[in-house]
């Protein structure tokens, strides 16, 4: 199964204008598979050799452009849910998670016996004072998400929710994965004597998670390593790896 990172470089490079087998050899998958992949998600290139060659003058070059879209990717979508736990004096919390799909960083975690849509409008502030905001964040249909509140948080701050169908949550699989993952080796592996414990021990596990924790799917790097490899300073003359690419640093054009 192709993950949402390798789906997302392919779509770039078939953005970039590279052929078929360019694709293919750079993503590590066959050529038919990212064929697939593209038309699943319906990109296109320029075939046009006289039209590609008129919208090349001025333009940047091609690992230039292949990195500023991953620059983009960076803050391109953010995901987020609840999970659900008791403390030992059997009250039940709840746990705001916020991933970034395409670094994989957990951005939030934050427990409470009530989370409104007034408190996730909050939690999601912090995060952006730490980091840009995204375009858009996916969500279910849940009652603080579809609030007043988020509805004018998402407004002032220009931020789009793409709400996912009722009873599909297969469509926010990214989050439902997160989530396992967090119940598995935090929330059913320890005892909260209170919330203020609990949230006490996600912030370990959140800070593990991103600077520990290698991903196979992030090239054997943590979520915090990934994120600084695509944006760490850009010197003239040097370079970074992305991908299969060694791409120039420099100012983007």
């Amino acid at each position: 199964m192709i993950d949402m990172l390798k789906r997302h470089e392919i779509q770039v490079l078939r953005r970039s204008e590279h052929t078929w087998s360019e694709i293919a050899t750079l993503s590590g998958v066959s050529e038919k598979t990212a064929r697939r992949i593209a038309a699943e998600s319906h990109v296109t290139s320029v075939d046009n050799a006289a039209e590609r060659a008129r919208r090349q003058v001025g333009r940047p070059s091609k690992a230039d452009a292949y990195r500023a879209i991953l620059l983009q990717a960076l803050t391109e979508r953010w995901t987020m849910d609840f999970v659900s736990a008791r403390t030992t004096d059997g009250r039940w919390f709840r746990a705001l998670t916020v991933v970034d799909i395409y670094t994989r960083e957990a951005l939030a975690l934050v427990a409470d016996r009530s989370l409104t849509g007034l408190k996730v409008a909050a939690a999601l502030s912090r995060v952006l004072q730490r980091r840009p905001k995204p375009e858009a964040i996916s969500v279910d249909n849940g009652t603080e998400f579809v609030s007043k509140t988020m509805d004018a948080w998402a407004y002032a701050h220009g931020v789009r929710l793409d709400f996912i169908r009722p009873c599909r949550p297969v469509e926010n699989a990214f989050i439902e994965s997160f989530n396992g993952r967090l119940r598995d080796e935090c929330l059913n592996s320890h005892v909260f004597g209170s919330v203020a414990e609990a949230q006490a021990l996600l912030d370990v596990w959140r800070d593990d998670y991103n600077r520990v924790r290698p991903d196979s799917a992030l090239q054997d790097r943590t979520p915090m390593e990934w994120a600084q490899h695509v944006t760490e300073s850009r010197e003239p003359r040097d370079s970074v790896s992305i991908g299969n690419w060694r791409i120039r640093k420099g100012p983007l054009h």
